[in-house]
Order: C-alpha cells, then sequence, then structure tokens
C-alpha cells in the first residue's frame, strides 16, 4: 500500500508526504540459514518547502525520510533515517540564485542488518559517508522582457490551399 498526500495548510509551506506500508517474505532451503522470514515493513518521506518573505526571494527545504525496521531477504533491517536542509536566496530580480544544502545531516544514514547462519547472529553495521554540504551559484542570462514569436506548424503555402 503506498499513498502520497500534498498539503499547503500555511501559506508558504507546501508539503509532500509519502507513505509506504508493505508486507516481505522470504523462505530457505538452505539448512544453514532460518527457514523462513516474514514481517511488515513501512517507508515514510516528507518534502517540505517554505517561503521566508513575501517577495519570495527566500527559500527553504527540509527533506526526511524513515525506513522502519523490515525483513528483507534473509536479513533483519533496522531502521534508517535521513534529514536533508537547505537555504536559497533569489538576487537581481530572480536571475541570480545563491543556495545551501546539506545532506544526511545527522549522520544517520546507516544501513544496519542482522542474519542468522549456522546459528550464528551476524551483526552488520555499513555507514558510507554521504553527508555533503554544497553551495551553487546560478545566474540566468538572458532578456526575459523579449516575447516568443507564435510558430504556425506546417507549410504555410499548403494551409492557405485548404482555405
Amino acid at each position: 500500500m503506498s499513498n502520497a498526500i500534498t498539503f499547503n495548510a500555511l501559506k508558504g509551506w507546501e508539503s509532500i508526504n509519502q507513505l509506504d506500508v508493505f508486507y516481505n517474505a522470504a523462505n530457505s532451503s538452505i539448512a544453514q540459514t532460518l527457514g523462513n522470514l516474514k514481517g511488515f515493513g513501512a517507508y515514510f518521506s516528507t518534502l517540505n518547502q517554505f517561503v521566508f518573505n513575501t517577495s519570495k526571494t527566500i527559500l527553504g527545504e527540509v527533506s526526511l525520510w524513515y525506513q522502519f525496521p523490515t525483513v528483507d531477504g534473509l536479513n533483519q533491517n533496522k531502521n534508517q533515517y535521513n534529514l536533508d536542509l537547505g537555504v536559497k536566496t533569489l538576487l537581481l530580480n530572480k536571475k541570480m540564485q545563491l543556495a545551501i544544502t546539506a545532506s544526511d545531516v545527522l549522520k544517520t544514514n546507516r544501513y544496519r542488518f542482522s542474519r542468522l547462519i549456522n546459528n550464528i547472529r551476524q551483526e552488520y553495521n555499513n555507514y558510507y559517508d554521504s553527508r555533503q554540504l554544497r553551495l551553487t551559484f546560478r545566474y540566468n542570462f538572458g532578456n526575459e522582457k523579449i516575447k516568443q514569436q507564435d510558430r504556425k506548424l506546417g507549410n504555410e503555402e499548403e494551409r492557405r490551399r485548404n482555405n
């Protein structure tokens, strides 16, 4: 089951949310492993965008996802989550943009799981550091006041003959 909900409850705040609930089952005929594992799991994500001023030139973003403990094959996965933050400002009539974003702010995006092989419980705690701090500068060149010509598709001579 999957469901996505967008809401704009407050002026200047847009929130896009998703919830997935699922059931996994795995069977193994290998004597050294568990015969079967099964269970429910869930995943939640939220993306929130904020406008901090009336001219809409200072914007923010908060993104969070959370993976609940679940069964994945013959592994029992532990919870996992991630938080990203960002802020940007638009300058010079919104032609220039400065942004700073940070990913995995809390250093929590760890893949942790356990499994049982030969009656020995194995625990894994993997962290691949994906944290980033990005500073972005963007400038839009060109004249926004130039109007695009209306183009008529097809052969103009053929069009006149049909009229």
